[in-house]
């Protein structure tokens, strides 16, 4: 549980959720809709991109791996071109992609998006937490 001192320096800072499952990106804005998050939700990776260039205080990023477009692994090279701080993280329904990212700094962390779903907040806030130290 985050303390009300803590909660209040994660008000504001941005979180970006990036997925081409629209159905997942609902379920993520639900698990998220009480957190002091700035949340931008993204079923395209170059879209996510235009807008990530453009906000401030970009702290955690959230990205599946595979998409149309653009792979995640290609996005969140981009992210830390832009936002160097930001946490990212690198998620898939397939542990062999994961598997295979692990090592190459593409993210500081990789999960399950089945377990990315059911722990979104949890992940989330800690990304956040890191990305303030």
């Amino acid at each position: 549980m985050i303390d009300e001192n803590t909660y209040g320096k994660l008000n504001g800072l941005a979180v970006v959720l990036v997925d081409d499952d629209t159905y997942l990106l609902r379920a993520y804005k639900k698990r998220m809709k009480d957190s002091p998050y700035r949340l931008f939700l993204f079923s395209d990776p170059l879209s996510a991109l235009e807008e990530v260039a453009k906000t401030e205080n970009v702290a955690v990023v959230v990205s599946d791996y595979q998409m149309p477009n653009m792979f995640g692994d290609k996005l969140l090279r981009k992210v830390e071109e832009l936002h160097p701080s930001a946490v990212r993280i690198l998620s898939s329904a397939n542990p062999r992609f994961l598997d295979e990212q692990r090592g190459t700094g593409v993210a500081q962390i990789y999960v399950d998006k089945t377990e990315m779903l059911l722990k979104a907040r949890e992940i989330i806030d800690k990304a956040a937490l890191e990305y303030l130290k």
